[in-house]
């Protein structure tokens, strides 16, 4: 895996990643409130954490690059209904984005969180 400089660096490649209010910049490489995000799950050494919703997922990557970073078995629960337009509607497609930032703990759920509670993987959180 890539350090986390570089990383930042390629993730920034795709300017959507870059907005929607975190207060990321490009020209020093922040991740803005990204830091944060990073940092609870290194600190706290989780192995599960959720994330609702997501425009093209900046918060899914920063918390599972941390928890990759952590070095044990873990994953990231993604719910998103593609509400906003069809980007997380095929799930191969969606898998490929996450690996190409060598994020491979990313579970994506296609569903709102109504539907979520009623699946076998929320009875398994």
């Amino acid at each position: 895996m890539s350090d986390l400089q570089d990383w930042i660096a390629q993730i920034y490649t795709y300017p959507e990643l870059l907005g929607m209010g975190h207060a990321q910049r490009l020209e020093d490489l922040n991740l803005g409130l990204g830091w944060l995000y990073y940092a609870l799950p290194r600190i706290l050494r989780c192995q599960t954490v959720v994330v609702i919703g997501s425009y093209r997922g900046f918060v899914p990557l920063v918390l599972g690059r941390a928890l990759q970073d952590n070095k044990v078995s873990s994953q990231v629960i993604f719910i998103d209904p593609s509400f906003v337009d069809e980007f997380w509607n095929e799930p191969e497609k969606v898998k490929s984005y996450f690996l190409q930032f060598e994020v491979e703990n990313i579970r994506h759920f296609r569903c709102t969180t109504q539907e979520f509670v009623r699946t076998d993987a929320y009875q398994c959180l």
